[in-house]
């Protein structure tokens, strides 16, 4: 009996020590895999460009990777144990760390980037950069927890930004003042044809017609062609004075953009017999003559195409300031037409890359709003107040 017992607990020894062997393997084999792992990690972190950087519960600095060092210009040695705030500019290592205490209370595992808005950090001879961070944190066993930052400097990114910033304004200024000259161009020109060839016109019309009263009874065929250049005359006048008015529409030099927009819609329900609703806002004081040709030039454009495609029966335009948040001004002209499909068409479109430059160039924009059977609306919005 004793003999059986001895075995049967000898047996058990030997499962135990068969157990404790497995676990032992299986420890020695986790442990492996960790320094691996550990060895991977390192790696990674000697070769990340950005910045990778641990803090605790206090915001004290455990892990500073090379590309830390890179940037902020310390070596690990230097920084690990002292507070991130040395890494801040002081005017905001307050914040930053009201920051870092209200994510940690909160649900987010991680903030990424893109979803923080730019942040400044302090290198170690004192100059800032500009820098986007990502944040994640790990709660540990004990409850503490581990702060991850991956910090990228978008010095290189900024300065491109601000430089085709610059261009871009730069362009907008040129842009603004070959538009400039050729409206005063436009109305030099206009001027020359009204007053000058107007003039001569309406001279030799008065001399036909004089001509006419003289030797019209002596001689009627003659009195006949004298009429039919007489009517000539006429026809030319009118052309010379829609092509004066085309150029620069002289109500909006002597009455304003209200009444230039007016009498050229008058002009265009006369010839299109498109019911044209106008409701325009009183401007006072009236824009500026850059503002108003550029505002009278859309309309004329827009009418333009309404005419040319949209088969519409009717159209409005609406223009009207509005306060907030920058005082701007807001014109709409829409119609009833076939509509197009703007994807196709907005490529090809010269008329809507004229409205969208003369808008540019006035700080403001114009979107165009279309479908196929559901009619077609043009809206601009252009600050009264002129960019620096």
């Amino acid at each position: 009996m004793c003999a059986v017992q001895l075995n049967d607990e000898l047996e058990a020894l030997r499962a135990r020590v068969a157990k404790l062997e497995e676990l032992q393997a299986r420890s020695q084999e986790t442990e492996k895999q960790l320094v691996l792992s550990n060895q991977r990690l390192a790696g990674i972190l000697s070769i990340a460009q950005d910045a990778i950087i641990s803090i605790d519960a206090q915001q004290r600095i455990q892990m500073f990777n090379r590309g830390a060092e890179q940037i902020f210009g310390y070596t690990a040695g230097e920084l690990l144990g002292e507070p991130l705030d040395v890494l801040l500019p002081d005017r905001f290592t307050k914040p930053h760390k009201s920051y870092v205490e209200e994510f940690g209370k909160g649900p987010d595992v991680a903030r990424m980037m893109g979803e923080r808005r730019e942040i400044l950090g302090k290198r170690k001879d004192g100059s800032e950069f500009p820098a986007e961070a990502s944040i994640s944190k790990l709660v540990q066993p004990d409850r503490q927890i581990v702060y991850t930052v991956i910090l990228r400097d978008i010095t290189d990114r900024k300065e491109k930004e601000d430089e085709l910033r610059a261009s871009r304004e730069e362009l907008r200024r040129l842009a603004a003042h070959i538009e400039s000259v050729r409206d005063e161009e436009s109305k030099r020109i206009a001027r020359e044809v009204h007053d000058e060839l107007g003039q001569s016109l309406t001279v030799l019309k008065m001399r036909l017609t004089s001509l006419t009263g003289e030797i019209g009874a002596r001689d009627p065929s003659l009195e006949h062609k004298l009429q039919e250049l007489i009517d000539n005359v006429s026809v030319t006048m009118e052309t010379v004075r829609h092509i004066a008015t085309q150029l620069r529409p002289s109500l909006l030099d002597s009455l304003g953009l209200e009444a230039a927009i007016r009498s050229h819609v008058e002009g265009f329900q006369e010839s299109t017999r498109i019911d044209t609703v106008v409701d325009l806002e009183k401007l006072d004081p009236e824009p500026d003559p850059q503002l108003a040709i550029a505002l009278f030039r859309m309309v004329q454009e827009a009418l333009t195409n309404v005419a040319r495609h949209s088969e519409a029966t009717r159209v409005m335009i609406g223009l009207k300031k509005v306060p907030d948040p920058v005082p701007f001004l807001r014109l709409e002209v829409s119609d009833n037409g076939k509509g197009f499909n703007i994807q196709k068409t907005r490529r090809n479109s010269l008329g809507l890359v004229g409205m969208k430059e003369r808008a540019f160039n006035l700080g403001g924009d114009v979107s165009v709003q279309s479908q196929p059977g559901r009619g077609t609306r043009m809206i601009a919005c252009i600050p009264l107040e002129k960019r620096q």
